[in-house]
């Protein structure tokens, strides 16, 4: 398949900068940001009125921090056409509320330096944009969702979300240095709110298992009380049930007696169905928490290889 030029709004991103004349004279952004220690990493591409556009690209520093670069440059600064592959992704810009946390969100945003543009969150196949207006002390939250049916990675974190600063291309050019060091100030800020997140989701999980130990301990007392009574009077209700039925009812009390042992036994018979549908079922239960258990287990012996050497240094 053929690529596509499409007009790029409001900046030229990571593929080849070009007019129907020829390549551009005007610097890609992509080298512009290389000779500057920026390394790009991947294009967020929307859509605008059937033109690809791209107002992000997610990029990392030569010490590894991630980020965003908010394409903020003119036709000055050098505009031209991007060219767009087959394989790129394509995201859609919607007005939903996102998924993350809102003590993360804001925790992560009022961390953030705030000569920044704002905070990009990763989760849920999304992209969540935290950014700040001069007219405004709120943030404004958009959010960018990957809407293609197919399996296609957009290399962005499932689920859990992970809080990167954004910054501006206009100002990257400006003071590359200044930027270096907004962003490393800005990761440490927001490395100490998601590290006491994760803190918090640890000790959640902690009381989690406490409550479910006492609602096990709390079934069990239940289960064991319902075992005895009901075995107790559904005999005791039997015995009377063969007196009566051994002898020849004569009376209207002798009847009445009758129909409520009847009664009884069968509702607690029923009672007894009930009973062992329920216990039954913790055996399911048990099944998930074994399950679960062997999750943790995995995750345990993968996080000792993992950040093992963590004390030590690292060589290449």
């Amino acid at each position: 398949m053929q690529s596509s030029l499409t007009k790029l709004i409001p900046s030229p991103s990571t593929a080849e900068i070009s007019t129907f004349q020829g390549v551009s004279q005007s610097k890609d952004i992509e080298q512009a940001l290389l000779d500057r220690d920026f390394i790009p990493i991947e294009k967020i591409l929307t859509k605008d009125n059937g033109n690809v556009v791209c107002q992000f690209i997610k990029a990392r520093n030569k010490l590894g921090h991630v980020f965003y670069v908010e394409l903020d440059t003119t036709c000055k600064d050098g505009m031209g056409y991007l060219t767009v592959h087959p394989q790129d992704t394509i995201l859609t810009q919607t007005n939903q509320a996102s998924v993350i946390p809102y003590s993360l969100k804001i925790g992560s945003f009022e961390a953030s330096n705030n000569n920044l543009y704002g905070v990009g969150f990763e989760c849920d196949n999304s992209i969540c944009i935290m950014s700040r207006k001069e007219d405004s002390l709120d943030p404004i939250e958009t959010v960018f969702t990957h809407t293609k049916t197919s399996e296609d990675d957009i290399g962005i974190q499932n689920n859990h979300p992970i809080p990167f600063p954004i910054v501006k291309m206009t100002e990257i050019l400006a003071n590359p240095k200044q930027i270096q060091k907004n962003i490393m100030e800005s990761h440490n800020k927001m490395r100490n709110v998601a590290f006491n997140s994760c803190c918090k989701d640890v000790e959640m999980m902690k009381s989690g298992v406490d409550d479910l130990q006492k609602e096990i301990c709390r079934f069990g007392e239940i289960s064991g009380e319902v075992s005895h009574v009901l075995s107790c009077t559904i005999s005791e209700l039997e015995n009377m049930y063969n007196v009566y039925e051994k002898q020849e009812v004569k009376c209207e009390k002798d009847l009445k007696n009758m129909q409520a042992i009847q009664f009884n036994l069968c509702k607690r018979n029923e009672l007894s169905v009930d009973y062992i549908a329920m216990c039954h079922s913790m055996r399911e239960r048990s099944q998930k928490i074994k399950m679960l258990a062997e999750e943790l287990k995995s995750l345990n012996e993968f996080s000792e290889t993992l950040f093992t050497g963590l004390s030590s240094v690292f060589t290449e």
